[in-house]
């Protein structure tokens, strides 16, 4: 097991346990991790009412604490150097993403969350090349290092593929007829997502759907054409812009229609449906999401 840190700065070092590493060579890298602390678990808060006259207590809500990280390790080489390098890129003034990553059957495990060094850099002081790292990850959720998950509600398909040659009457794509999709969270948690509305026309009052329940985030603009509008669901990191079709971009929330509901996604099926007032067969539709990981 590996396990990558790297800060908003572009500082990184690796950190291998001792037993992804042939004793028998040198260290692929000079960190070796000894001890991690707050990778795999989780803590929450209950919070619960003792109604009178029943026996036990009612579960109200409960809250999941930020993850703390702790990791021990020493430095195998070249310890005054690597120790001032070590220290640089725990920088406590730094945000940063802890990467895992592991072998197993049929490839190789990645996962990272986003944290910050806690404190400074601590050193043992009878032996200054063991160090120990404090982290705190705001967000407990670990994530994949890819760019995610896309869907598409409305728009395109491509008509091409290959081998291929040109005949009479070839069409390169053609418009999708529906306007329904499932977007499936593979993750273990609620996450937000980001919907980006493009209008090759005119679209008025474009609008993303739930049908299950009728929740809906609507523009109440008209977007215009070569216009898109995009808008962040995530708690926390709501935002909306409306791009013009000159390039021009400004801030979208007050085009967003006040019964709006930041749709989230649920772990498992979404139905989500992308419709208009008019021009509905202008609007490309599209959403995309990091899934959330309880742990790896």
């Amino acid at each position: 097991m590996e396990l990558i840190y790297q800060n908003a700065r572009g500082c990184g070092i690796t950190l291998e346990t001792a037993d992804a590493v042939n004793m028998l060579d040198s260290w692929m890298s000079p960190f070796i991790l000894t001890a991690a602390q707050g990778l795999y678990d989780l803590r929450s808060e209950a919070y619960v009412i003792d109604p009178p006259e029943r026996a036990g207590s009612v579960l109200v809500s409960n809250r999941i604490n930020r993850r703390s990280i702790v990791l021990e390790g020493f430095i195998a080489v070249n310890v005054p150097e690597n120790r001032r390098r070590l220290t640089a890129c725990f920088s406590p003034f730094e945000a940063g993403w802890l990467t895992l990553r592991r072998g197993e059957a049929g490839g190789v495990f990645e996962r990272r969350i986003g944290c910050a060094a806690e404190s400074g850099l601590a050193f043992d002081k009878a032996d200054g090349s063991r160090f120990t790292a404090s982290l705190i990850a705001p967000s407990p959720w670990w994530e994949d290092t890819d760019g995610g998950v896309a869907a598409n509600l409305t728009g395109w398909i491509g008509g091409v593929a290959f081998p291929w040659s040109i005949v009479d009457g070839f069409q390169f794509g053609g418009r999708a007829s529906g306007t329904t999709a499932n977007v499936v969270n593979p993750g273990d948690v609620i996450t937000g997502m980001t919907i980006r509305l493009f209008a090759a026309d005119d679209v008025e009052r474009p609008a993303v759907i739930r049908p299950a329940t009728g929740e809906a985030m609507r523009i109440t603009a008209t977007l215009e054409a070569g216009g898109a509008f995009e808008i962040g669901t995530e708690a926390g990191e709501r935002y909306a812009r409306y791009v013009h079709a000159d390039g021009t971009t400004v801030g979208g929330m007050r085009y967003i229609d006040p019964d709006s509901v930041f749709l989230q996604l649920e772990p498992g099926d979404n139905l989500l449906r992308a419709e208009a007032a008019s021009g509905g067969d202008a609007l490309t539709a599209t959403v995309s999401f990091k899934p959330k990981y309880l742990s790896v």
